[in-house]
C-alpha cells in the first residue's frame, strides 16, 4: 500500500552479483544491494542462537542516503517455532517501515510507529476519511487503538473525532465518549510527547465547555512540536478564522498545499477559504476560490454553496439560481434544502429579500411534498418556516416538536423566539429563563447563550444581546462555529446590524 517491494527471485539474485563481485561483508555491500536492485530502502539485520533461543536485530536503512531510518528488535523466539518467529519480525518490520514510507500521511501527521502493523494501518484509514466522515474515522481510531492498547496517539484521535461528531449530531455520548477515552491519558502524560500532549490540550478544547482561545493555543502548540504537520498548520488556520482573523487565516491556509497529501481530499479547504474572503467582504477573491473548489469537487454541495454566496453578495442574482439549482440535482444525502436556508439567509443578508423567500418556498414544498415523520425532517421544516417568515405555521411545529422530545431546547428556544417576535415579552423572558437554568452536563447547555443572545435581539435588548453573543463565542459555546459568517446573516441578529457595538464586534481583527 505504501512501497514497491523487491520480489524474493530478484533479491536473491541480486545478493548473488554482489557475492560474485566480492564485496566484503559489512555495510557496504547493503548499499551495493540497493543499487544492484534499484532499492531506496533496504532491511537487513542478522541472527545468533543462544541455548534453545534465536535473537534477530534488524536494521532499516536509506541507501540513497547512507542514512539508518530505525532498527527493529531485537525478537526472541524459540528454536524449535522458526515460523512463528519469521511471521512475527515480517509484521514487525512492516509496521516500522509504515510510517518511513507512508509520505502522504506523513505529511498531514507526524510519524508514529505502533506495535503492529494492524494498527498503523487502522490508523492510516482513519486519517484518510477523517476529513469526510468524522464517525466513521473514530471506529478506525478504535480499532488501531484495540490491536495495540499503547497507541496513545490512535486513542487521541479517536477521542477527537468524537468530539467533532457530536459539534455535528448535537449528542451528549458523543462527548461523553470522547472524554471516556482521553481520562487514561490525562493520567499518564508523563508517557506523551510533546506533540501528544498539545493534541490532548486541543481535544479537551473542542468539548462543549471548551473555548476558542484554548483551541487556539493547543493548535499553535502542535504546529510547533510538528512542523512539517499539514492537520495541525490546518487546525491553526481554522481556530485563527474562528477567532475573526480571516485575513491571517487566509495566509496560513495558503501555505497548505491543496492537490497534495490528505489536504488534497478536504473539500473543506475551499469552504473555509472563500468564508475568510466573504468576512473581509472581498467577494471577488471569494467567488474565485469557490469556482477553483469547485474545479476539483464538483460533487459536494458546499463548493456550490461559497459560489452562490459570494454571488449573492455581489448581486448576480441569474447566477445564484443557477448555482441553486446545481445544488438542487446534487442532493447529495437528499439534504440539500438546509443549503438552500443558508443561501436563503445570504441573499436576505445582502438585500435581496424576495429572492431569498424563493428559495425557501421551494425548500418548503420539497419538505411538504415528502413524508416528515421523523424529528429531524419536522425540525428541518420549522426552521425554514422560520426562516421564511411563516411564523403560524412555524409556531405549530415548535409546540409540537416541543411537547414530543422536551430533551432537546432547540425547540423551546423556537418558541422563545416566535413569542418575542409576537411582541410577547413575558413569554420570551421566562423561556430565556428557563433556557438558563439547564444542567451543565447538557450538552445542550453549551448553545444556550447563543440561544437567549436571539431572544434579547429580538426584544431589543441590544446590551443583553451583545452579552449573551460574546459569552457564546469568546467562551467557547460555539467552539466550531467562531465568529464565521452566519453571524453577518443570522435573520435574529438583523436589529443589531446598524449597531456600533455588534459592528465593531463582527469586524475583522486580522
Amino acid at each position: 500500500r505504501f512501497a514497491e517491494v523487491v520480489d524474493p527471485h530478484t533479491a536473491l539474485v541480486v545478493s548473488q552479483n554482489v557475492a560474485a563481485a566480492g564485496m566484503a561483508a559489512g555495510p557496504g555491500d547493503i548499499l551495493a544491494l540497493a543499487d544492484e536492485a534499484r532499492a531506496g530502502t533496504v532491511v537487513s539485520g542478522s541472527y545468533y542462537a543462544e541455548g534453545d533461543s534465536i535473537h534477530i536485530q534488524t536494521r532499516i536503512s536509506d541507501a540513497r542516503n547512507d542514512r539508518l531510518m530505525g532498527t527493529v528488535g531485537p525478537i526472541v523466539g524459540h528454536i524449535g517455532a522458526r515460523r512463528d518467529l519469521v511471521a512475527r519480525l515480517g509484521r514487525e518490520v512492516v509496521a516500522a517501515l509504515a510510517p518511513l514510507l507512508d509520505q502522504e500521511l506523513e505529511s498531514f501527521e507526524p510519524a508514529v510507529q505502533p506495535a503492529t502493523y494492524e494498527a498503523y494501518e487502522a490508523f492510516g484509514e482513519g486519517l484518510e476519511v477523517y476529513l469526510r466522515d468524522e464517525a466513521a474515522a473514530a471506529r478506525h481510531f478504535e480499532r488501531a487503538a484495540a490491536a495495540d492498547p499503547t497507541f496513545s496517539r490512535a486513542t487521541l484521535w479517536a477521542a477527537q473525532s468524537y468530539m467533532v461528531a457530536g459539534w455535528y449530531s448535537g449528542e451528549w455520548s458523543d462527548y461523553a465518549k470522547a472524554e471516556s477515552l482521553i481520562a487514561p491519558l490525562v493520567e499518564s502524560l508523563g508517557q506523551l510527547s510533546r506533540y501528544e500532549r498539545c493534541r490532548l490540550d486541543f481535544v479537551t478544547a473542542l468539548g462543549p465547555r471548551g473555548d476558542l482561545s484554548a483551541g487556539y493555543d493547543a493548535a499553535r502548540c502542535m504546529a510547533e512540536a510538528a512542523p512539517g504537520s499539514d492537520d495541525a498548520r490546518r487546525e491553526v488556520a481554522l481556530f485563527t478564522w474562528r477567532l475573526n482573523r480571516p485575513g491571517e487565516a487566509i495566509e496560513l491556509l495558503r501555505e497548505l498545499d491543496p492537490d497534495r497529501g490528505l489536504i488534497k481530499q478536504w473539500g473543506g479547504y475551499w469552504y473555509f477559504l472563500g468564508e475568510a474572503y466573504h468576512m473581509l467582504s472581498d467577494y471577488e477573491g471569494e467567488l474565485e476560490v469557490a469556482r477553483q473548489g469547485r474545479q476539483r469537487f464538483p460533487g459536494t454541495q458546499e463548493t456550490h454553496f461559497v459560489e452562490a454566496r459570494a454571488l449573492a453578495a455581489l448581486g448576480r442574482l441569474d447566477e445564484v439560481t443557477a448555482r441553486v439549482a446545481a445544488i438542487r440535482a446534487l442532493r447529495p444525502r437528499e439534504g440539500w434544502p438546509n443549503v438552500m436556508k443558508d443561501v436563503a439567509d445570504e441573499l436576505r443578508a445582502h438585500g435581496h429579500r424576495e429572492a431569498a423567500h424563493k428559495v425557501l418556498d421551494e425548500s418548503i414544498a420539497w419538505y411538504q411534498s415528502r413524508p416528515h415523520d421523523t424529528e429531524e425532517s419536522r425540525a428541518a421544516l420549522a426552521l425554514t418556516l422560520y426562516r421564511a417568515e411563516r411564523w403560524g405555521d412555524a409556531l405549530r411545529l415548535y409546540e409540537e416538536l416541543a411537547e414530543e422530545y422536551p430533551e432537546n431546547t432547540t425547540y423551546l428556544a423556537g418558541l422563545g423566539k416566535l413569542a418575542a417576535r409576537r411582541g410577547d415579552r413575558e413569554e420570551a423572558l421566562r423561556i430565556s429563563d428557563e433556557l438558563r437554568g439547564l444542567s451543565t452536563s447538557s450538552v445542550q447547555s453549551a448553545y444556550v447563550p447563543l440561544r437567549r443572545a436571539r431572544i434579547a435581539a429580538l426584544l431589543g435588548d441590544r446590551d443583553e444581546a451583545m452579552t449573551l453573543l460574546r459569552l457564546a463565542i469568546d467562551e467557547g459555546a460555539t467552539p466550531f462555529s467562531g465568529h464565521g459568517t452566519w453571524l453577518h446573516r443570522d435573520i435574529d441578529f438583523e436589529s443589531l446590524r446598524e449597531y456600533p457595538p455588534f459592528q465593531e464586534f463582527l469586524r475583522p481583527k486580522g
